[in-house]
């Protein structure tokens, strides 16, 4: 596996989209869709002050969870509590001596984070990424995200400073088995395209939006932007990714279904593998 700096990694994503010809807009935010009849033709949207209309053979959503421009399309975007990762993490530094620069942590059980899992990702020079994701319908007064991330923080790592927090949510319902719609697309997050298990999407993101490209520019040669042609999306990463977000839904179910000691149980019957994992 690789660690990335998710900062510089969007940033390098965008320099190469506008080295192929995008135009990048910042401060920009997407407030609603343009129509002819029932074709979307493109976004209205408003930066810095002021509106403006962007026309599209085809609008791509990857907006992330709970999709506003699919809700905007008529998709059903709205996920239960428990299909939602209320999700909390610290940049720390300092932590020299309390992590090992050469290998991620991961952490289960209720105590720590019900319903998901607490992690840490070193960067280098004694700072990591520690964090966690708890199940939506277990969040209450004193038992979110931030205030399981803080007890995790004090038991574990006490000695640190936090640089940044960052809070978000990810979807872990499965993904969304109608996320096209007349001149539209939804990729990612926006899609529910999410490995259950662990919350990560970013390989899922990029594989969509690849069978996304190759279907909407064979649309273009078509001329033919309608639903019923870009459902070719749908079928393809179906075929694509579709049977191992299945199989990790399958996963996700079963792990939801132990007990912390029934968890402990299982790690301590597979000592060599455990090894084996902590080492790489």
């Amino acid at each position: 596996a690789y660690i990335l700096e998710r900062r510089l990694f969007d940033k390098s994503l965008a320099i190469e989209a506008a080295r192929a010809g995008a135009d990048i807009r910042v401060n920009t935010y997407a407030n609603g869709l343009i129509r002819a009849q029932k074709q979307i033709k493109g976004v209205q949207v408003r930066s810095n002050g002021k509106d403006y209309r962007i026309l599209a053979d085809v609008v791509v959503g990857a907006d992330g969870v709970e999709s506003k421009i699919g809700r905007m399309a008529g998709i059903d975007t709205k996920l239960r509590p428990q299909d939602i990762d209320i999700c909390a993490q610290y940049l720390m530094c300092g932590l020299d001596g309390d992590i090992d620069e050469h290998q991620s942590g991961f952490y289960l059980g209720g105590e720590v984070a019900p319903g998901g899992y607490a992690w840490v990702f070193p960067k280098g020079n004694g700072c990591a990424n520690i964090g966690l994701g708890i199940r939506g319908n277990v969040s209450r007064e004193g038992h979110r995200a931030a205030d399981y991330l803080k007890r995790f923080v004090q038991r574990n790592f006490s000695m640190g400073s936090v640089i940044t927090e960052m809070y978000g949510a990810v979807p872990v319902s499965g993904p969304l088995y109608d996320a096209v719609a007349e001149g539209l697309i939804l990729v990612g997050d926006a899609a529910r395209h999410v490995d259950p298990s662990t919350g990560g999407g970013i390989l899922y993101a990029i594989q969509a939006g690849i069978i996304a490209g190759e279907v909407i520019a064979e649309a273009k040669e078509e001329n033919d932007f309608s639903k019923s042609n870009l459902l070719k999306y749908e079928k393809r990463w179906k075929q694509s990714f579709g049977k191992e977000l299945k199989k990790k839904m399958k996963i996700t179910n079963f792990i939801q279904s132990l007990s912390d000691e029934e968890l402990n149980a299982i790690a301590y019957s597979l000592p060599s593998e455990i090894e084996i994992v902590l080492f790489y």
